[in-house]
C-alpha cells in the first residue's frame, strides 16, 4: 500500500479545506514492522520533531506537526486503487501544484510544488523512471489549458484511456476519513495498545459526507411512498425531516472539542448536555490555572458562541447545525432490528471504548417504531465521537437516528469521557 518516501529537503504542507480541517501534504513517513513498534514511533516522534501520527494497519505511520487528514492516503483509498493499478492526480492550487503519484497500489509521491517548472520536473522523472511502466489513469484539476502540463501528462497515461480532467478539485471534494486523521501520540499509543483495534478500524467502499468512515450497508432500504389514502408514515417523515441528524451533531461536538483545546487555555470541559436547541460545555478552570473569565468571553466572542452563568456553573452554548437525516420528499425508512443490530455490529468494530444498551420497540403505529440506544463511554475521547459519528452517519444513505434530548456525558481531567448518550432510532417494524 506505502512506500516510504525520500523527504529530505521535502517540507511537509497543510492545506485548508472548505470543511474546517487540514489536509497534510507530504508528512513524513515510515514502515514500522517487528517488535517495539511503539519505542520506534516515539524515537520517529523526537528525530521528526512532531505531536501527531496517523497509523494504518498497525505497519504505514506517517507524521505530522499539526492535526488534520493524511491527503494522499485519503485520495488513495477513495479511489480504490488496486495492487495492479497505477494512478497519477495534479492540481493547480494558489499555493503551487499538488502532485500525488501511484504505482501499483503503492504511493510513491505526495508533494505540493512551488511552481509549474517543478511540476514539469517531476512529471520528466516519473516519464524517465525505467523501474515503473507508463500506465496510468491520470485525473487533473484546473490545468487543461496549459499546454506544457497536458503534454507532459500525455505520455504517462494507459493505453486506452485520456487525461481526465475534473469539474472539482479534489481538495474541496474529498471527504474526511477518520481512518486517516492525524492524532495525538498518547491516543494512537491507546490504539497500539489494544491488538484488535486497527482490524475494527478497516472498512471498504466510499466515504459518506462530512465524515466519515463508509458502513456496508447490508439491508435493504426503502422509500416512502407519498401518495397513500392513509399516510401512516407522516409522523416519521415529519421527525426524520426537521430535527437534527445524530451523525451531524457528534461532528460538531467533536470539532467543538478540537476548537477549545487549540484555542481555550486554561479552562477545561466536564460536562456536555445535548438540549432541543443547542450543546451545552460545563467549563471548570484548570487546576493553578491563571486563566480569567476574560480569556471565555473573548473565546466565545470570537467564535459567536454563548456565555452562561447559572447556579449549576458556567457553560459555553454552541447553536446545533440545523441539519436533519433527510430533507423533505427524500425519506428513507429500514427495517429497524436490523438496523439496530447494524448500528451495534458496526460500532463495536470502530472502538472498544463505546458500548450500547438497547430498550425495546416503542411503537407508533401498527408500521414503525423507535428504539432506544443508550451509548456507554468508557475511556471514550473526542476521537470517538467522530468514529461514533460514522457509524450513525451510514453509507451510502444516511441513518434515521436522532439523539434524545437532555442527553449528556461527563469529560474526567484526563480527557476521558464516562456516562454516555441516549439516541432514538426510527424504523419500520
Amino acid at each position: 500500500m506505502l512506500d516510504p518516501l525520500d523527504h529530505s529537503g521535502e517540507p511537509m504542507k497543510l492545506i485548508d479545506s472548505n470543511r474546517a480541517f487540514h489536509w497534510v501534504i507530504s508528512p513524513y513517513r515510515e514502515v514500522i514492522v517487528g517488535a517495539g513498534i511503539k519505542k520506534q514511533i516515539f524515537k520517529h516522534k523526537q528525530e521528526f520533531e512532531v505531536d501527531y501520527v496517523c497509523v494504518v494497519n498497525q505497519k504505514y505511520f506517517s507524521f505530522s506537526t499539526s492535526e488534520g487528514q493524511d491527503f494522499a492516503m485519503t485520495l488513495l483509498a477513495s479511489k480504490s486503487i488496486q495492487s495492479d493499478e497505477s494512478y497519477i492526480y495534479v492540481e493547480r492550487h494558489k499555493d503551487g501544484y499538488l502532485f500525488i503519484r501511484i504505482y501499483k497500489g503503492e504511493l510513491i509521491e505526495d508533494r505540493l510544488l512551488h511552481n509549474e517548472d517543478e511540476l514539469l520536473i517531476a512529471l520528466n522523472v516519473a516519464g524517465k523512471d525505467r523501474r515503473k511502466e507508463k500506465n496510468y489513469q491520470v485525473e487533473a484539476f484546473a490545468v487543461s489549458e496549459n499546454e506544457r502540463i497536458v503534454s507532459s501528462l500525455e505520455p504517462l497515461i494507459k493505453k486506452g484511456s485520456q487525461l481526465i480532467n475534473l469539474k472539482e478539485s479534489y481538495i474541496e471534494k474529498l471527504l474526511l476519513n477518520p481512518k486517516f486523521s492525524f492524532v495525538e501520540f498518547k491516543y494512537a499509543e491507546r490504539n497500539l495498545a489494544d491488538k484488535n483495534l486497527q482490524s475494527k478500524l478497516v472498512f471498504l467502499g466510499a466515504i459518506a459526507i462530512l465524515a466519515f468512515l463508509s458502513i456496508p450497508l447490508l439491508f435493504e432500504e426503502k422509500k416512502i411512498e407519498r401518495v397513500v389514502l392513509k399516510d401512516d408514515y407522516k409522523e416519521y417523515r415529519e421527525q426524520v425531516s426537521s430535527k437534527q441528524s445524530a451523525s451531524i451533531l457528534l461532528a460538531q461536538d467533536y470539532n467543538m472539542h478540537r476548537l477549545m483545546k487549540k484555542s481555550l487555555s486554561g479552562w477545561r470541559v466536564y460536562k456536555v448536555a445535548y438540549l432541543d436547541s443547542s450543546i451545552k460545555y460545563s467549563v471548570i478552570l484548570d487546576y493553578g490555572s491563571p486563566a480569567t473569565l476574560q480569556t471565555l468571553r473573548e473565546f466565545t466572542h470570537s467564535n459567536n458562541l454563548e456565555l452562561v452563568f447559572d447556579s449549576d456553573g458556567t457553560h459555553i452554548i454552541a447553536p446545533p447545525i440545523q441539519v436533519p437525516p433527510y430533507q423533505p420528499g427524500t425519506e428513507k425508512i429500514f427495517n429497524l432490528d436490523e438496523l439496530v443490530a447494524n448500528i451495534v455490529d458496526n460500532a463495536n468494530k470502530v472502538t472498544p471504548f463505546v458500548s450500547f444498551n438497547i430498550d425495546n420497540i416503542q411503537a407508533q403505529n401498527a408500521l414503525w417504531g423507535e428504539r432506544k440506544l443508550f451509548a456507554n463511554f468508557k475511556g471514550a475521547t473526542d476521537h470517538d465521537l467522530l468514529r461514533l459519528a460514522a457509524v450513525l452517519d451510514g453509507y451510502p444513505t444516511r441513518y434515521p437516528v436522532l439523539i434524545k434530548d437532555k442527553s449528556f456525558y461527563q469529560v474526567g481531567p484526563n480527557g476521558f469521557f464516562s456516562e454516555g448518550l441516549s439516541f432514538s432510532v426510527i424504523g419500520e417494524m
